[in-house]
């Protein structure tokens, strides 16, 4: 199928029917990423599990946005799933619609697993379609996972520029976001450690729920519309304040426990 040509029906009619129950995916897949971190040798440690949104049970809740960075390689959304607590809320996802049916495996797995297409210059509809889906999703308690960066590479220990299209998603839920930062993808050999790091919640800015519905494209005119405009800035800049500092870390940490030989390198690009 050509990058060029995306069927997102099976993706919308799976989003209809997800709520805040796990896929029953999810635990044949977290098996098998397990078995072949395994044999790859990977070392994964997450940390900071307990600051995720909790009930007044102290379970993990739902209704919110994990927003991951840096975003480096094919390793990094498996790596949520591994870190995601057993029993949690289920996890949706936001995705590059081209990269979701690239193959045919992924055509049949990932509708399945709740993915929100991304379809390149589809346009202003299309985005207020993006932020309905992601609405709904979280509206059934389920959690939105979503990479942020956009743009060319940056060195290890930056992130690149941070798009503001999850400031907008969260302000029109009134979801909060829980930023993720994720070091070492940016060498996969065999034996390469990464480190999974949940940080705490953001406060959201003043703008109401409901009240961020057309998305990046509204009016720079209107005061309401700039009123918009200015709280999902401030999200951003909350956003890239957090990360900035454990993006450095953990890209060090990494490092510092990298393998002396780089063997399997292939590994870095086994999905492209």
């Amino acid at each position: 199928m050509s990058d060029r040509v995306v069927d997102t029906r099976p993706f919308r009619r799976a989003l209809a029917r997800i709520d805040a129950r796990p896929s029953p995916l999810v635990g044949p897949i977290r098996a098998l990423l397990r078995l072949g971190a395994r044999l790859a040798g990977f070392r994964v440690v997450v940390e900071g599990q307990e600051i995720l949104p909790r009930d007044a049970a102290g379970r993990v809740a739902g209704g919110w946005i994990l927003a991951g960075a840096p975003h480096r390689a094919w390793v990094d959304p498996l790596l949520l799933i591994v870190a995601w607590p057993a029993g949690a809320p289920r996890l949706a996802w936001l995705g590059d619609g081209p990269t979701l049916v690239r193959s045919w495996w992924r055509r049949l797995l990932l509708p399945r697993l709740g993915v929100i297409p991304i379809v390149p210059g589809s346009g202003p509809r299309a985005m207020a379609d993006h932020a309905a889906a992601a609405r709904g999703v979280l509206g059934r308690g389920a959690v939105l996972a979503l990479f942020v960066e956009r743009g060319a590479p940056s060195h290890p220990q930056k992130t690149r520029e941070i798009a503001g299209g999850f400031a907008w998603m969260s302000l029109a839920a009134d979801a909060p976001v829980v930023p993720v930062v994720i070091g070492g993808a940016h060498r996969i050999v065999r034996g390469s450690p990464f480190i999974v790091r949940f940080l705490a919640p953001l406060p959201l800015p003043a703008a109401s729920a409901g009240s961020v519905t057309g998305g990046p494209c509204v009016s720079a005119v209107d005061p309401i519309d700039r009123s918009r405009r200015a709280a999902a800035e401030a999200l951003v800049d909350a956003y890239r304040d957090a990360v900035a500092g454990p993006v450095g870390e953990t890209a060090a940490w990494a490092d510092a426990r990298a393998p002396r030989a780089a063997r399997w390198p292939w590994l870095a690009t086994l999905f492209h």
